[in-house]
This record gives structure tokens, sequence and C-alpha cells, in this order.
């Protein structure tokens, strides 16, 4: 399971994203992520931020952001 954001490198430098996942949408873990980078190409740079899938019957990944 993962997520590719495309992230603007001119966007605010106080700004802060992390992949959490969850396996029951109520506690959220950063714990088993995954992040590289896939493109770096002109403005923007191209993560994948991955989680493996065994760990839970169930998962959920999100993009938190937070300044």
């Amino acid at each position: 399971m993962h997520l590719d954001p495309q992230l603007s490198k001119r966007s605010a430098t106080d700004l802060t994203r992390i992949a959490v996942w969850s396996g029951n949408l109520t506690q959220w873990d950063t714990e088993g992520i995954t992040t590289g980078i896939v493109g770096d190409p002109g403005d923007v740079r191209i993560l994948k931020q991955s989680l493996p899938t065994n760990q839970e019957p169930r998962l959920f990944l999100r993009l938190r952001a937070s300044r």
C-alpha cells in the first residue's frame, strides 16, 4: 500500500507532511512507513510513502499536514 504525493518545491517551508496509517480509523501511527523520492522534475518532488500490507486485516493510509 502506498501514497505518491507530489509536493511543490515552492510550498510553505513551515508545513510538515507525514504519512500515517490505521487499522481502525481511530488510532494512527507512523511506524513501518518508508519514504523515498521517486522523481524530482522541475518545481515538483514526487515521493513514495509505503507500508507493508501484512500488518493488519484492513489498512487505511492518509497524508497528514500541519504547521
